[in-house]
């Protein structure tokens, strides 16, 4: 079977590519300003979740989309905050105590990494009763430990 091509053909298939080619970078743009607001709604959603998140593998998932939920049109600097709610709500889940008080440790530490030093101030005022009613081992040492740290 033989195919044949009118002569004409290569040239309209061309021009339709491009063609699709110039409306995509056209609409682009406007596809990209419109996702803007539905970005900062889920983003916000997800904010409000997270504190009543019930479970460490929502926060895991949440993790992992990490970047698409946090992209440049819509977080507006609210890295920190989705990464210290996260700290906070994944702290809250764990089962002892002990655990609990090391996981808001680290999160004081990522405050005060972030530049966040009087949200970092309030949790350490929060966390020294914790602290000090934690039983002798190593865990309160390794709290007591970074406290001191963190106040030098």
């Amino acid at each position: 079977m033989v195919c044949s091509v009118s002569p004409g053909a290569s040239d309209h298939a061309a021009t339709g590519v491009t063609d699709s080619q110039t409306l995509l970078e056209q609409e682009l743009p406007q596809a990209r300003e419109a996702m803007a607001p539905i970005g900062d709604a889920l983003l916000t959603r997800v904010l409000l979740m997270l504190p009543k998140a019930s479970n460490v593998e929502l926060l895991d998932k949440l993790a992992e989309y990490r970047s698409a939920l946090l992209d440049g049109r819509w977080a507006k600097g609210r890295e920190v905050d989705f990464d210290n709610t996260i700290l906070k709500r994944r702290a809250e889940l764990l089962p002892s105590e002990e655990q609990r008080v090391a996981g808001e440790v680290e999160r004081a530490r990522f405050l005060l990494e972030r530049g966040r030093r009087a949200e970092g101030d309030a949790l350490w005022a929060a966390l020294a009763p914790r602290i000090d009613a934690l039983p002798q081992g190593a865990p309160r040492l390794r709290a007591e430990a970074e406290r001191v740290a963190y106040v030098e």
